[in-house]
């Protein structure tokens, strides 16, 4: 019997690598955009009436946009009536499925949240 080296592996066809590999990018950035949007909604179930808005942004980052506060003003899904000049500004967190607004005083502390979603 000869001593023959091992065959190596064959090597893969692009037809097969390429839908492999996008496929499974895919799956990746779906899989990263449900985990960014469970963390924030874990994060904002986790915000107090009254908490600093510098303790809200540890908890949820930087807003994508701020916009005036609207009228009534809610806590979930709770309405706490007209805005009486309580609540200035919302941050407002938008993800693919949900946005998350955040409305602030003039001294900078949580007044107001709510969650949106989208069908």
């Amino acid at each position: 019997m000869k001593n023959t080296p091992p065959r190596p592996w064959p090597r893969p066809k692009w037809t097969t690598v390429v839908p492999v590999a996008l496929v499974a990018l895919g799956l990746g950035l779906v899989g990263f955009s449900t985990l960014l949007e469970w963390r924030a909604g874990v994060a904002y179930r986790r915000v107090q009436l009254g908490d600093a808005e510098s303790k809200v942004m540890l908890f949820l980052g930087r807003p994508a946009r701020y916009e005036p506060c609207g009228d009534p003003l809610w806590w979930d899904d709770r309405d706490l009536g007209k805005n009486d000049g309580r609540c200035l500004r919302y941050a407002r967190y938008d993800y693919h499925h949900s946005s998350y607004a955040i409305g602030y005083s003039a001294d900078h502390v949580v007044v107001s949240k709510h969650h949106y979603v989208t069908d």
